[in-house]
Order: structure tokens, then sequence, then C-alpha cells
């Protein structure tokens, strides 16, 4: 088949190089931005049967009216006492700041709805809630909630006394596009002010809230985008060009790797904007780096069996289809092994995994096609020229026949080979006492790795980078405020035995209140609110910074009426049989603390319930803390799946190219010894970076190592093994390992050296998440590249061969007859094979 391949690529070479031209511009024209194509949202990737997902739906239907988008809130605070300056800040925001941000909805048809009250939960993540139909075109704000407002104002004075908030609340979800003007504008309205001396003095304005984390969040992804694709490029010319000395012959693999790249994700936002996959933001990187890495091995491996065919007399075409022909199915094996790995992945529930799942697999599908078409074709149209400025010279290649020359010139007259020669004729000698000593060092990183695989953190503003403006603003607002207070968390109670505007439903909510205020410490409850406390049960629940001369009766009846408007529905055909309460926690709402606290709340109102509803009624949540709760929850279960079905393909796959058990499963274990060293060695690094900071890796990086890690891994133990198989024909079992170490040592290395560098260079990139994969795909890549596949792997079959591992005597057997004597004598050649 790839001899065929191989011949019709050497006679239609100008075809296939017009036709991948043409689908290149053709999807480049059809294609949409990627930015229209790929969602931003990051919860709407859960499974629709989530409790946080569903609970939502509930909201949407209970509280149709209640505009729960994203915000952006203004943090004004001093570092005294604000008590002293408080009547003239709240002057400043009455008469400057407010009236301001006003006309800022104004210039864009007003505000988007009448405010209705000013208790409502200070952050929110419903996004699902539809907003009723503007009579003409509105501003996305909403509402604009500030300490001037009568109740609830009070509510945005920090306990301390050293800050105020001005919330304005939008229509638009956090990480919606539309947010972004609106925050520019704000942030200049406050840069006018400022400018003009308006802002009283010691005054401090700082903007973060939703909306902006969400605006910062994007930014850095396609920040890290640019960066990362950029040093991807620079990083693989630059290996290239020091390994090959022939920059032309450096070009032909990136050219053939980018334009499969770029086809890729043309068809994939294709396939978006069709509905058939549902992109995200970011997935462009993964499939960038994978692409880089991977293809360029390939290419690597193509080019340096067209070198040794060339050094055989073959012209430019002749070795292009020969090249094909001969490592065409150990490429496509060795694909096939990341690809299947890899597209395990595609049975996760949580989205963004799933899509992953189809879109790396096709990437590194038409990667491969284009290294056995593409490439072949560009190095038979440049000839010999590839080589320039060395054509006249077998200096340049990899693993020829004669690898001493090939390698000389890059390794010091011979030196890398000398290496590898000089390790297998050590690995005969000392084996066992190799392996034991690498497994001993190896050992306690694994362990660690696998003691802290589910100790990942979900902090969406710690992923951010340090300097950003909302990174910065949310630290100030949690020092004057409780941490929980950026995602505060929602409870809808429905019962349909219950009319809670009935005293007795009231009753019911007093108690379940009144239960939450005495555990609050236990629960790390920092506020209450519902319908008996819709200003919640902190001492700022008392206070009015309004200025109105109110009495206490009609302040107290008015109260009420607004809190049964708000904590008060009905579902479906039953009315008033769901009641709300409102919380903000004490710690940060992203954190594993706050999980656990919500556990006990949930807990705790159900068990304030009368002992007769409590089997009919029902409880939703939503909020951060609860999808973050559901995202934990999801992940465990992908991860426990996506490791088994990554493990048995891979496997299968070993099992089918080997003909053997014990072999492939001892490749399986090395390489997933080295996936566990990797994690602890991650962790190790980025807490000794920021010992208080750190909290843990991202939740993304484990699933994503693991499927990367092992399906690479393998993917270099195949080409080992292959190469293994080749060489026992002529030199006999033993020799036969020390044969293919030398003879891959030098290719493999310098693949894992590429591979390695083009994973580093996701260190380019701003947010957290992309550091500590590249850190740790980099590292697993080196470690399995310098380490497992030169001695564990080789360690190990040559104590198995030899016989000295008892309970596996005749387990490493060969599957080959070897030639005789005149194949191999004293473990040297007769005759030189041929491949890598």
């Amino acid at each position: 088949m790839f001899r065929f391949l191989g011949q019709a690529v050497r006679r239609a070479w100008p075809l296939v190089l017009a036709a991948w031209a043409a689908l290149l511009i053709g999807t480049w024209y059809a294609a949409p931005p990627w930015n229209k194509a790929a969602q931003d949202r990051e919860f709407a990737f859960l499974p629709a049967e989530s409790p946080s997902r569903r609970a939502e739906e509930k909201f949407a239907e209970a509280f149709p009216q209640d505009g729960q988008g994203s915000n952006v809130v203004l943090v004004l605070h001093r570092n005294e006492d604000e008590r002293p300056h408080l009547a003239g800040d709240l002057k400043f925001i009455s008469d400057k700041l407010s009236p301001g941000i006003r006309s800022l909805a104004e210039d864009d048809g007003g505000l988007a709805y009448e405010i209705k009250s000013s208790d409502d939960p200070l952050f929110s993540d419903d996004e699902s809630v539809k907003q009723p139909e503007p009579p003409q075109k509105r501003s996305i704000i909403a509402r604009i909630r500030t300490p001037n407002t009568p109740g609830a104002g009070a509510l945005l004075v920090s306990p301390d006394g050293q800050a105020l908030l001005v919330v304005v609340d939008l229509t638009t979800e956090f990480l919606s596009i539309q947010n972004w003007s609106t925050i520019e504008e704000t942030e200049k309205l406050v840069h006018h002010l400022q400018a003009r001396g308006e802002v009283p003095p010691g005054l401090e304005i700082t903007i973060t809230g939703s909306a902006v984390i969400g605006r910062d969040h994007t930014q850095a992804e396609r920040d890290s985008v640019s960066s990362t694709m950029f040093l991807t490029v620079v990083m693989v010319i630059v290996l290239l060009v020091v390994i090959y000395r022939a920059p032309l012959l450096a070009l032909i693999p990136l050219a053939t790797v980018g334009l499969a790249v770029q086809i890729s994700l043309n068809i994939l936002a294709l396939l978006g904007q069709a509905g058939y996959l549902t992109l995200f933001q970011g997935l462009q990187i993964y499939v960038t780096i994978l692409a880089y890495g991977a293809g360029v091995d390939y290419c690597l491996f193509l080019t340096a069996r067209y070198k040794e065919e060339l050094d055989l007399g073959n012209n430019p075409s002749q070795a292009a289809e020969a090249a094909v022909g001969n490592v065409g199915a150990a490429l496509t094996a060795s694909a096939a092994t990341v690809m299947c790995g890899i597209g395990m992945m595609f049975f996760a529930q949580f989205g963004k995994f799933r899509e992953a799942g189809i879109a790396i697999p096709l990437t590194l599908f038409l990667v491969l096609c284009a290294t056995l078409t593409f490439s072949p074709a560009l190095l038979g149209l440049a000839g010999k020229w590839a080589f320039w400025p060395q054509m006249g010279r077998q200096s340049v290649g990899l693993a020829s026949d004669t690898p001493a020359k090939s390698w000389r010139a890059y390794f010091a007259a011979g030196g890398m080979e000398r290496i590898w020669d000089w390790i297998g004729r050590f690995l005969l000698r000392r084996a066992g006492t190799v392996w034991w000593t690498t497994v001993a060092v190896m050992a306690p990183f694994a362990i660690l790795g696998g003691l802290l695989s589910n100790h990942v953190t979900f902090d969406f503003i710690a992923n951010l980078p340090a300097e950003s403006s909302s990174t910065a603003g949310t630290r100030l607002l949690q020092e004057h405020f409780p941490a929980g207070i950026v995602g505060a968390v929602s409870m809808l109670l429905v019962d349909p035995h219950t009319d809670f505007g009935a005293p007795e439903g009231r009753a019911v909510v007093e108690k379940v209140t009144d239960q939450l205020r005495a555990r609050k410490d236990e629960l790390g409850l920092a506020d209450v609110r519902s319908l008996t406390s819709p200003l919640g049960i902190t001492e700022q629940a008392g206070q009015d910074y309004s200025g109105l001369e109110v009495p206490a009766e009609v302040r107290k009846e008015t109260t009420e009426r607004e809190a049964r408007t708000h904590y008060v529905t009905g579902l479906g055909k039953s009315e008033r049989t769901a009641t709300r309460l409102d919380l903000t926690l004490n710690q940060s709402p992203f954190s594993r603390q706050s999980i656990e606290d919500l556990n006990r709340m949930e807990q705790a109102v159900r068990s304030a319930l009368p002992a007769g509803d409590r089997q009919d009624s029902q409880l939703y949540v939503v909020g951060t803390t609860a999808s973050v709760r559901d995202l934990a929850s999801v992940m465990q279960e992908d991860s426990g799946r996506i490791e088994i079905l990554v493990l048995a393909s891979v496997f299968f796959i070993l099992i089918v190219l080997l003909r053997r058990f014990t072999i492939p499963f001892y490749l399986l274990v090395s390489v997933l010894f080295s996936y566990y060293t990797t994690l602890g060695v991650c962790f190790i690094v980025f807490y000794l970076l920021d010992p208080h900071g750190f909290n843990g890796i991202d939740w993304k990086i484990a699933i994503f190592l693991f499927a990367i890690l092992i399906a690479v891994g393998e993917d270099y133990n195949i080409f080992l093994m292959t190469r293994i198989d080749e060489e026992e024909r002529r030199h006999g079992p033993l020799h036969a390992i020390t044969q293919a170490l030398d003879r891959t040592g030098p290719i493999i290395s310098s693949c894992g050296v590429i591979m390695a560098g083009t994973f580093a260079s996701l260190l380019g990139g701003s947010l957290t998440e992309m550091k500590q994969l590249g850190f740790a795909l980099a590292f697993g890549i080196l470690l399995d590249t310098f380490v497992v596949r030169p001695i564990l792997v080789p360690a190990f079959l040559i104590l198995l061969r030899g016989g000295r591992i008892p309970l596996l005597r005749g387990a490493g057997k060969s599957v080959h007859v070897p030639l005789g004597e005149e194949g191999y004598k004293n473990g040297k050649p007769t005759s030189e094979p041929r491949g890598l």
C-alpha cells in the first residue's frame, strides 16, 4: 500500500502539491473566524444532566424576570477608615460616578430594564435567564447599585469601613465579547474623573467583577495562542536548523505541518459553524502544539530514510518513493497509537475533553497524510538542494546505514554514536543495577504524583496573569469583603405542599435561616438573605446610607413587600411553592473548602425542613461553587474513564504490533510510571515557585497530560521495538537490543528534543494552566526520551531475554527466527539491515 503511495507521489507530485494548495485555499475562504465558531463559556460544557445545569433551568423558570448575567464592580477604597470620609465619598458616587455610568447606558438606548429592587445577590452566574424583550435597542447595563440605595445599599459598605462598592449589572454572560466596550467606557470614565481631580483625595478606584474577569481571561487566552504559536514555529526552526544544518531541509517539515494545521483549523471551524462540533477558545493551542510536536517527528523520520536512499545512489524522486514505501507503515502505526490514545477523550462527559478527543486526532490524521504526500513531494522537488550547503557531503541525515558518518558532523565526530554505544554495552553488563537505580530515583516522585493526582485547582481567577486589572481588583475586593462575594450561591427550595407566601411558609423559611445563622461559622457562611432576612444576617443589614428619612413602619412594610416579590415564586401551575436563599461564602467560590462547605449547607437546609416535607421537597443550587462542584465530580469520573480507555487502547495496539503480552505490558507500565513521576515533579516545581499561593495544578492538566504522555511515550517505544525486531534477525536477541538502541538513539532523541521544545513554547503563554502544561509535557517527553526509552526499556529486555527474571523466563522469546550463523557472528552483523 505505502509503496503504491510512494509511486503515486513520485509520478504525480505536481498534482499532490496543487491538491494540498487547493484544499488550503478552499477551506481558508469557507471557514469562519475561529472566534465566531468557538464558544467562550466554561460551565456550559458540563453535561446537561449536571445538578447545576438543571438548577439553572429551574431558576430561569421560577424567576424569569431576574436578570442574572455578569457585572462590573468598582471598588472604592482608602488605606484608612472610610467612615470619617463616608459622606463625601457617597456624594461623589451619587453626583459623579453613578450619573457617569448611567450616561453610558443612555448613550446606548438606556438601561436594559427597569430597576425593581436593590436587594439582589451581588454576584450571580445563572446565565440561562431570559430577559424581557425591550421596546427598542437598549444598553447591556441592566442596573446600577450603589451604597446610596435604600436598604440593600448597606451591603456595599465593607465591614471594616475602608471600601465601598458600585455594582453595574449587565444582561450578558461574563465571557461575552459585548461586555468589552462597556468595561472600556467605564475604565475611561474613572480615568477621566481622576484626571480632572473630581475624585475625593485619598480615594482609590479599582475595577473588577465577573465581566472584567471574563474579559481578562479571554485576552490572556488570545495572547497565549499568538505567543505560543509564534514560539512554536521559532523553536522548531531553531532545533531543525541545529540538527540538520540545512535551512531548506528545516523548512520542509515546518511547511508540511503548518499546512496541515491550518487546514485542520479551517475544517474544525467549518464543523463548529455547522454544529457538528462545539469548539472552545484554547482548543487551537492544544491542536497546534501536538501537531507540530508529532508532525515534525514524522517528517524527521521520513527525511532520515530519504537521505539513506540518496546515499544508496537513488535519485531524489526514487528516494522519496522508497522513503514513503519503507517507513509509511511505521509512521502510520505510530500516529495511530497517538490518535487512538488521545481519541479516548471523546468518551469524556465534560464537553471540552470530548471535543478535544475529536479535534486533535483529526489534526494528527491530516498531519500524517501531509507527511506521506506533501513532504515527499517537496523533497523530490528540492532534490539534493534540500541539503544545501552540504550537498556533497554525507553529514546530513539521520539513521542511515552508516550512522557514524551521518551524525559525526553534528555530535563531535561520532560523539553521540559513541554515547549510545557505551550505554548499550554498559546495560549488557549492569542491566539489573541500572534498572533498580533508575526506578529508585524515579519512585519517590511517582509516589508523590500518585498521591496528589487529585489535588487540582479550579480557581478561574488564579489562572489569570498577576498583573491583570481584574486580579488586582479581586484581591482588593477580598481584603475588605468575604472572598465568596465574587461568586454568590443561590438555593431554590421547592415544596409542593407549602405556601411560602403564607405565615406557615414564612415560618419554614425563618427556621431554615435561623439554622444557617446559628451554624454560619461552622458552615463557612458569611451572609444569608432570604424571605425573612432580605437584607442579610450581618451587622450591615441594619444600616442605611441612603440619607432618606423614612419612618420605621414604612421601611419594614416596604422591605417585606420587596422580599415577597424577590424571594417567593411558583413553578408551573403551583403558586408560591418555591423560595430562594442567597448565600455568600467565606472562602473563594473556586476553592475545595467552599465545595465542602456547600455540601454541609445543603444538608443543613434539608435538616431544618419539617420532617414531613423533606421527602417531597427539592433543593436546587446555582452559582460558581455549585458549577465547580459539578465540574470536580465530572472530572473525577472522566479521569478514571479516560485513563482506563487510553491504557486499554494503547495496550491493544502494542499487542497487535508486537505479537506478545509481557513486553507490551511492561512498556505500558514504564510509560505510566513516567507519567506519575512527571506529575510529582510538576507539583514540586510549581509549589517551590509559589509556596503560599500554590493550591494544586490546574484541573485540566492531569487528563491532557495522561493522554498525551501515554500515547506519545508508546509512540517512541514502538520505533525502538520495531528496530529491535529487525536487528534480532542479524544480531541475536541480546545484541539486537543494543544495536537498536545505537541506531535509533540519535533519531529518537532528536525527535524527543524537538517535541519537548515544541511543548515548552506553552511556557510563553500568560495563563497559569498553559505554563503548567508546557512544563509537564516538556519534562515528561524528555524523561521518556532520555530515561524510559534508552534505560528502563532496554534494561528490562536484557534481563528478560537473558533469563535473569525467574518468574518471566520464556516470556521474552522472540517471535522472529534468527538467520543463523550467516546472519550474525559474535553479535556483529554480516550484512547491514535497512530501515529505521
